[in-house]
Order: C-alpha cells, then structure tokens, then sequence
C-alpha cells in the first residue's frame, strides 16, 4: 500500500441532480481514509494511503452525475483565512508526512 497522503476533494452538483445524503458521503470517505476533514459540504481533505486515482474510480462509481476534483496537497507553500481548527488540523497531517 502507498503512502498516506493528504488529498483535497472539491465537489459540484450539477443542476438538478440534487445533492447526495451528508451522511451516506460521510460514510463513503470514512470507508477510505484514516482521517478527514469536512471543510463544508463541497470541500474535503482526506488523509488517505489510496491515490487520487483510486478516489476518482471511487466516487465516479459511487455518485454518478457529480462532478468533482481531487488534488493532492503537501502544505508546502499555504496562506488562507480559516478557522484555527482547520489550520491546526491541517498541521497534524503535515506532521505526518513521512
């Protein structure tokens, strides 16, 4: 198995698609990462051991019609506005980086 890394999903609901149960979403990414964070309903960050690759493969099986991006993120270089328990969060992955 790769090593874990942290990986950003954005999500968009097309027109008249509706958006997914929060929690059926909830539990799909839970089933896949060891750690997540729910930026909002559109916006996750995944520390996951799978590659964006094996996400996309996922998530197009498991939400048809969704679209979505997955990019993966090494807090190189980062400057934003967001809650401190964001932040802090995203500093725990970063200590993990192996």
């Amino acid at each position: 198995m790769a090593s874990p890394r942290l990986l950003q999903i954005i999500f968009r609901y097309p027109g008249g698609l509706g958006e997914p149960d929060p929690d059926k979403l909830r539990a799909l990414i839970e089933k896949h990462c060891e750690e997540w964070l729910r930026w909002n309903f559109y916006v996750w960050f995944v520390w996951t051991a799978e590659s964006a690759d094996e996400w996309f493969r996922i998530l197009r099986a498991a939400l048809p019609g969704v679209h979505f991006m997955i990019n993966r993120i090494d807090q190189v270089e980062r400057h934003g506005w967001a809650d401190k328990w964001v932040w802090e969060w995203l500093d725990q992955q970063k200590t993990k980086k192996a």
